[in-house]
């Protein structure tokens, strides 16, 4: 059985032909504009390789383009005909094939090669990793069948390996992959439906030295057949959460109700970010390009797309660069941006069209919108929370376990809760004087009394017998005067606790960011800072807990 694509390849050597033009930057950011629509992109440290396609209604061609990312130089490989398949770029070269040849083409030298490669007939699957062309072949004929993993070294000059093999199903492979170090790919077990195969992943040693391992499914899994091996592990879509699944076979929920990826076109990784497309709930909704930082389990937004925009986009990543296709303009174009000018993080321009029907501070180059405005507005604004310093992105809560809309603002983080839709928690704020804490590494259990508070603080005293801790004189008072708007009169307890949390440590003599020896006390939710040389409106400061969190996240 041959589930090849059928294709047919004209090689056009006009290599250096430039049918693009790049906007010049001296860094790797920059717009790169096509004449035709682009159809499948990837990146490799300074290089981007691309296909685009045009069509005069009977036929259409197909041609395969590079681009230097440091100059903005673009050069066309070739043109192809009718049916392409799957091209790769890695350690500065590009491999593309037909049904008869592999093509190779250096970047360094600018040189052409048309590779004999063994048993290209047989070839089910085929990858690349490094300096080898990876394979898989199905030997025999139902109900003896065999899957046979080989590899080859691209210099040509060596016999093809023989890696592995398994007893094989009539259900086909699919996701061949490797990272240099295992082979994997997704082993169809047996039917659930009438277009749908039950699969489960199975990888070895590239050396040969593993035999086949599977990682066996408990129950049927349609969605584990497309899934990205990175760093070891194997992230997929099911039931439209985001998993990653390790070779010891453990899953690992990493986000929940929003991976609707495309995974044949849109779905990459590097690092410790993955990049996709993802539809939308229903068939006719919007397409978003997302990223995933694995780490901190959050997905954010990188673009929007319509449903009716023609010619869905398609996405790469490659160490700190990621590239997409756009093709609302005029003319196609590719995006080239570094990840850290994508991340929520990030600063964002007035204009930019995410930020459409939101509330824009120049002040911090970020936007407020929907119920997290009015949130703001309601329960202090500035004074209170500070100006935003993300934009919204949803994370899973370390607390819940669940996923939640979130936004940094200088002072906290927002967080959406829809199951509490209604009462005056929906937006709940999150618990970064705990976590920031956490971060610098201090046990607030363990830590005891000073008498740097009774000396500073005279005044009234509070206990909370849930943490023991006293919360006295000025540091009461401003605990006691703001709160968030519940509805109830004056500023309750409940609406003080909302806001701040629980006291956490005692008041200490501490450096703050600023330099400056401050007594401080940390809550829940908030820092407090005794500057009593300022006027008596100021005295008690609240510390920049989420902008001084936001390093730690690595963005």
């Amino acid at each position: 059985m041959q589930w090849l694509w059928r294709l047919g390849l004209i090689l056009s050597l006009g290599f250096f032909s430039n049918p693009v033009a790049a906007t010049q930057s001296q860094t790797l950011s920059r717009e790169i504009e096509s004449e035709h629509t682009i159809t499948q992109l990837k990146l490799d440290g300074n290089w981007l390789a691309w296909r685009t396609w045009r069509t005069d209604f009977v036929n259409y061609t197909s041609e395969l383009l590079v681009t230097n990312l440091t100059t903005g130089t673009s050069i066309s490989l070739g043109s192809i005909q009718s049916q392409t398949y799957d091209f790769f770029i890695e350690n500065g070269r590009v491999i593309w094939r037909d049904n008869q040849h592999v093509y190779h083409y250096d970047l360094a030298t600018q040189t052409n090669t048309i590779l004999q490669v063994p048993h290209q007939q047989k070839h089910m699957r085929w990858t690349v990793a490094g300096d080898w062309l990876i394979w898989l072949e199905l030997e025999g004929s139902p109900p003896q069948l065999t899957n046979q993993i080989w590899k080859w070294h691209l210099a040509g000059n060596q016999a093809p390996v023989l890696v592995g093999s398994e007893v094989a199903t009539i259900y086909a492979t699919d996701s061949l992959q490797s990272d240099g170090e295992i082979i994997s790919w997704a082993y169809g077990t047996q039917t659930a439906g009438k277009y749908s195969i039950c699969s489960e992943i199975h990888y070895l040693a590239f050396d040969g030295s593993q035999a086949p391992q599977k990682l066996v499914e408990s129950a049927c899994n349609v969605e584990i057949k497309q899934n990205l091996l990175l760093n070891k592990s194997f992230y997929y879509c099911k039931n439209q959460h985001l998993y990653a699944r390790t070779l010891a076979n453990t899953e690992t929920l990493i986000h929940e109700n929003n991976c609707r990826f495309d995974t044949i076109s849109g779905f990459t990784g590097s690092q410790n970010f993955l990049v996709a497309v993802n539809y939308g709930e229903n068939s006719n909704s919007n397409i978003s390009l997302v990223g995933v930082d694995i780490r901190q389990k959050s997905m954010f937004n990188i673009d929007h797309f319509g449903y009716s925009d023609n010619n869905r986009p398609t996405i790469d990543i490659n160490n700190s660069v990621v590239a997409w296709s756009d093709h609302r303009g005029a003319k196609p174009v590719i995006h080239v941006r570094t990840i850290a000018e994508i991340v929520p993080t990030a600063p964002r321009q007035a204009n930019d069209p995410l930020l459409a029907n939101r509330r824009y501070y120049p002040e911090s180059q970020h936007s407020l919108g929907g119920l997290f405005e009015q949130y703001w507005q309601k329960n202090g604004g500035l004074a209170v929370f500070g100006y935003p310093q993300s934009e919204e992105f949803s994370q899973i809560n370390a607390d819940t376990g669940k996923t939640y809309t979130v936004q940094l603002l200088e002072r906290q983080r927002y967080e959406h809760h829809p199951e509490l839709a209604g009462t005056p928690y929906e937006v709940s704020l999150g618990r970064l004087g705990a976590e920031r804490l956490t971060t610098l590494k201090r046990n607030w259990q363990n830590e005891g009394d000073t008498p740097a508070g009774a000396q500073q603080l005279p005044g009234q005293c509070q206990h909370f017998a849930t943490t023991d801790r006293k919360v006295c004189g000025a540091f009461l008072s401003y605990w006691q005067s703001h709160g968030l708007d519940l509805g109830e009169p004056g500023i309750s307890y409940a609406e003080s606790l909302a806001l701040f949390g629980l006291p956490l440590t005692a008041p200490h003599l501490e450096t703050n960011p600023d330099g400056d020896q401050v007594l401080t006390q940390w809550f829940e939710r908030a820092r407090f800072e005794w500057h009593p040389n300022n006027p008596a409106e100021f005295k008690v400061q609240l510390g920049r807990l989420a902008a001084e969190q936001i390093p730690s996240l690595g963005w």
